[in-house]
């Protein structure tokens, strides 16, 4: 869900390799993880930004944490 608890899922097809990085407002990394990873840190509220590469391509989505 967007807006988000702090919790949240990633899914897609072609994600099995994928990185996944977390940015906050100011373009800095929050995190990084490998797809397949288990994450169990929570967000804290504010706005994020979550990039997805995987298979040679980005994809990059806004999330707002309550």
């Amino acid at each position: 869900p967007n807006p988000s608890n702090g919790n949240f899922t990633i899914e897609g097809n072609g994600i099995e390799n994928a990185v996944i990085t977390i940015f906050n407002n100011l373009g800095t990394i929050v995190r990084q993880y490998k797809s397949g990873d288990d994450v169990t840190n929570r967000l804290s509220a504010g706005v994020y930004f979550v990039e997805v590469a995987a298979n040679g391509k980005l994809e990059m989505k806004k999330l707002i944490v309550q």
